[in-house]
């Protein structure tokens, strides 16, 4: 056989499996399209990326993650959806001298600005002393309900106390007149981190 026919033997061969690989890929790609956009549509506030029928949501708070993903696994077109999480670096808040000194990282501005102001709801008329910054990729390792929790109950007692929140390891410290008040605090904790959770640090002046 000629070297002709053989070329043109496998271009029979080859063309059609192009022309259909890439027909595929415009196929896939509205797809994807569509498949973000109904994501979007359900949660306008994340980012979305789109691999087949598969999605990762991004973008939001930390403690809104498990819902959204909720969400965005029952949108239609979705197979399975997962998330990009922030990284959670650790945070300190301070309670001293009629103040609550909060230290820690986010990713935007009206985060920060949102659990400053729920915790200042719960400070007993202390003043929150804002020392948190805005770092992107990055969220507090404590949800915004954990910490008004943990602020209305320390802010209850006149004493000086530190509780340093990280993944996985929630610390409090401090001095306080007597073990029922110690317990109090460190009860709370408990009950909202989990027991293996909580490193207790405190004393009684008893």
């Amino acid at each position: 056989m000629s070297r002709f026919p053989r070329r043109w033997l496998w271009a029979a061969l080859t063309v059609p499996a192009v022309i259909t690989a890439a027909g595929l890929a415009v196929l896939t790609g509205g797809i994807e399209r569509e498949i973000a956009a109904n994501v979007h549509a359900a949660l306008p506030e994340v980012t979305v990326d789109v691999h087949g029928r598969d999605v990762v949501i991004g973008g939001i708070q930390a403690e809104r993650l498990g819902k959204a993903r909720e969400v965005a696994a029952g949108v239609e077109g979705v197979r399975e959806a997962t998330t990009r999480d922030p990284e959670l670096g650790p945070m300190r808040m301070i309670f001293a001298a009629g103040q609550v000194t909060v230290t820690g990282v986010t990713g935007q501005a009206a985060w920060r600005d949102g659990f400053l102001t729920a915790i200042g709801e719960q400070s007993h008329g202390r003043r929150i002393v804002d020392e948190t910054k805005t770092v992107a990729g990055t969220d507090f390792p404590i949800t915004t309900e954990a910490a008004r929790a943990v602020v209305s109950v320390i802010t209850q007692q006149p004493e000086d106390m530190t509780v340093a929140v990280e993944p996985g390891r929630v610390m409090v410290a401090g001095v306080v007149p007597d073990n029922a008040r110690r317990m109090a605090v460190v009860t709370v904790l408990r009950r909202l981190f989990g027991a293996d959770t909580v490193v207790d640090k405190t004393k009684t002046k008893e």
